[in-house]
């Protein structure tokens, strides 16, 4: 008797799902990057947050000399974690690395003025509980942050 056609037999299983059509790969593709960059960005946020409270707190430094040492501590590991493990393969060498550098602090930069904003309207207009408000303002700013430096810094 011959198989029937399409019937899977008991040692065999059945093929992984797969996304299938262009669409259905990019966007695979990009939420597994947008994964990537969120352990980045989990980390790269400590780094800043961690440094601000040594400066801050313990080496009684002002609050925006504070401030300012976190941006550009927490700047610099998502820079280096970024290009590392997030956008290995747009990452440019040599003096494009220098460039890469220079591109994520400037979108940075432009991220933390959105954070601000965000604060400022969340927090002295809106009156929520300002850790609230730093929690949704670095939520939202985090898009800006990935597709910035996905379309803007290491774009291929």
């Amino acid at each position: 008797m011959a198989p029937l056609a399409g019937v899977v037999g008991p040692s065999e299983a059945p093929p992984a799902p797969s996304p299938t059509g262009w669409r259905a790969t990019f966007l695979y593709r990009l939420a597994r990057q947008m994964i990537g960059y969120l352990g980045v960005a989990v980390v790269a946020a400590l780094t800043e947050w961690t440094t601000f409270y040594v400066c801050d707190g313990v080496l009684g430094l002002n609050i925006y000399l504070a401030t300012l040492a976190g941006f550009l501590l927490g700047t610099l590991t998502n820079f280096l974690l970024g290009r590392r493990s997030v956008f290995r393969r747009q990452a440019a060498r040599g003096l494009g690395a220098v460039r890469n550098g220079i591109g994520v602090y400037i979108t940075s930069a432009v991220g933390l003025g959105l954070n601000l904003l965000i604060m400022y309207i969340l927090a002295d207009r809106l009156g929520l509980v300002h850790l609230l408000a730093k929690v949704l303002a670095t939520g939202l700013v985090f898009f800006w942050n990935f597709f910035s430096q996905k379309l803007l810094v290491y774009k291929t």
